[in-house]
């Protein structure tokens, strides 16, 4: 589906080389990355983010899960988030109901930029965004963009998996939220329930324990958890690495999950993948994480295969080949554009 699929079909189209200062490129890190030629040695990452779903069935956590999950991403490639702008888009603020949506949307904003000391330095509000004759309004897009300073390029970090034997560890708790999910809307057809609660304490925590393991050079590679849950975040670091993983699903930091639907499909916000390539560095993560109130494990391994693993003790719940998520990742906007 073309939420979860690659976007190449459409960024390929357009420059994103401009100036020979582009470092990561779309589709290789959580972030793009961006060289600062007038200062060496220095970098900065970029990353849009925007759940509308969420978003309309909670606009305060969808806002405020939006700009956390911004700042994961951010993280994730070795930045210090700096700062961002939004786009709020919303239909007639004369309606109640949509003018409650806008408000609720900037309170879930200001209250995640408070917990994690990021300002907003600018930013737009498109209202009226609505069919003209039966005035059916746009789910609330909220969107931001954030900026993140990287020191060090050496520091940068991919989602591709990176080497046989590298241990797998999250960050972050999963809870059966599964309102709003890219689950329930293509499995189901239903695009209802209750969305993740925003957690600013913990989303803090997570940024702090990233951050500090990459300049640490603790982390081989990073992936935050969003859109398709834990699954699509393994699915993706296989693809990009070309690698395979076997993760064992009883070993996932969890509360009140009653199905393995839940376990990896919920898009909980607050987690984040990461693979370290010693068990010395996978128990110093660990550690980074107690101290900062975060849960974390070490969930599986990578191996040097083709093999995609998802088990739940000994049993299997999903096996299949790297190569075909490869296919399915890389084919579905093109077949759906129909372009070969």
């Amino acid at each position: 589906k073309p939420n979860i699929a690659s976007k190449r079909w459409i960024y390929e189209q357009y420059d994103h080389e401009v100036g020979l200062r582009t470092i990561v490129k779309p589709g290789e890190a959580d972030a793009a990355v961006i060289r600062i030629t007038e200062v060496p040695g220095k970098a900065i990452a970029v990353k849009a983010d925007c759940n509308s779903r969420h978003s309309y069935l909670d606009p305060f956590n969808g806002s405020a899960g939006t700009l956390a999950e911004a700042a994961r991403n951010v993280a994730c490639v070795g930045a210090e988030p700096l700062a961002y702008t939004d786009c709020c888009n919303f239909g007639n603020p004369e309606k109640p109901e949509i003018f409650w949506q806008f408000k609720r949307g900037i309170e879930g904003l200001a209250y995640m930029s408070r917990m994690l000391n990021i300002p907003c330095v600018g930013g737009n509000v498109s209202f009226y965004n609505e069919d003209e004759e039966s005035g059916f309004a746009v789910k609330p897009s909220i969107v931001v963009v954030m900026l993140g300073l990287i020191e060090k390029l050496e520091s940068i970090t991919t989602i591709g998996l990176k080497n046989h034997g590298d241990f797998i560890l999250i960050l972050g708790e999963t809870y059966p939220e599964l309102g709003g999910s890219e689950y329930y809307h293509e499995i189901h057809g239903l695009t209802g329930g209750k969305p993740p609660k925003a957690d600013g304490l913990k989303e803090a925590g997570v940024l702090n324990v990233v951050k500090n393991a990459i300049k640490m050079g603790l982390v081989t590679a990073a992936h935050d958890c969003s859109k398709g849950g834990l699954a699509i975040a393994l699915a993706l670091m296989a693809i990009n690495g070309g690698l395979g993983v076997k993760v064992d699903l009883k070993k996932i930091p969890s509360r009140k999950i009653s199905s393995l639907d839940e376990l990896i499909f919920s898009e909980s916000y607050g987690r984040v993948i990461l693979t370290t390539d010693k068990i010395e560095n996978a128990k110093e993560i660990i550690n980074l994480a107690v101290k900062n109130g975060i849960s974390a494990a070490i969930i599986g391994k990578v191996y040097d295969n083709d093999n995609f693993i998802l088990q739940n003790l000994d049993k299997k719940i999903v096996e299949c080949s790297v190569n075909a998520l490869r296919s399915i990742w890389e084919e579905s906007i093109p077949k759906i554009m129909e372009v070969s």
